[in-house]
């Protein structure tokens, strides 16, 4: 909920300015500047690109929103709050790259929108999509787990998940978080160093969690499917 309240005015304030401006109001190009750190730091992603990944990053906020209202059937567990923090933290931070990462220098403008869009950004919205569709069944198999063929809650333990990727490895929604934040580079065209450093982080972030699941599943569940790798197919 939090990623929204920051995506969805950078989104709008891109769309207006792309479309009935020359440039980005003087105290939001203040404001950019000041987040830019150092302060010669050059940014090299287009602005076209930015409103398509932040059009996106939209979409992926408002899916895990209704995943998490309407999909997931949760443990007893409790998060912990450092994790609550960080994601926070992150989906306040992450929209914020991207606008801090961007040459606002010259401005393409909504009349030349379509003649702007590039190959790679096509790969990059194909790749996001699927890659979201992916992981929003891998959801659906999760709760799929713990609800009765009439969609009533039957239990809150844990399983072993199987269908689509489980069959290849034990996290696919890690893997394909990566591949979302991967698809935002393509987009980018690995221009906007920010978008990198956002991947790099979601990268580590996930490979470490998902090998804690991994151990866990292995760990817990004795009849374990042996040829699942932790995260990446066939790799890892």
């Amino acid at each position: 909920m939090g990623g929204l309240l920051v995506v969805t005015p950078l989104l709008i304030l891109s769309v207006v300015t792309l479309c009935y401006s020359d440039k980005i109001p003087a105290e939001i190009e203040w404001l950019i500047e000041w987040l830019r750190f150092p302060s010669n730091y050059e940014s090299h992603g287009s602005s076209v690109s930015t409103l398509i990944v932040l059009f996106l990053i939209t979409l992926h906020i408002f899916r895990r929103l209704y995943e998490c209202l309407f999909v997931s059937v949760f443990s007893e567990n409790q998060m912990s709050i450092i994790i609550y923090i960080v994601g926070l933290l992150f989906y306040t931070i992450m929209p914020l790259s991207y606008v801090v990462g961007t040459d606002f220098t010259s401005i393409d403008g909504c009349t030349g929108f379509l003649g702007n869009i590039k190959w790679n950004h096509i790969v990059g919205i194909f790749l996001f999509l699927w890659s979201s569709w992916k992981q929003m069944k891998a959801a659906q198999i999760f709760a799929n787990l713990r609800l009765t063929k009439k969609g009533a809650v039957d239990n809150k333990r844990h399983h072993i998940p199987s269908g689509d990727f489980f069959q290849y490895v034990s996290c696919p929604h890690f893997f394909f978080e990566i591949l979302i934040y991967t698809s935002v580079n393509i987009i980018y065209w690995w221009s906007c160093t920010l978008a990198i450093f956002v991947l790099l982080f979601v990268a580590v972030n996930q490979i470490i969690m998902g090998n804690f699941s991994h151990k866990w599943y292995k760990d817990t569940f004795r009849f374990y499917p042996d040829t699942r790798k932790a995260i990446i197919p066939f790799v890892y």
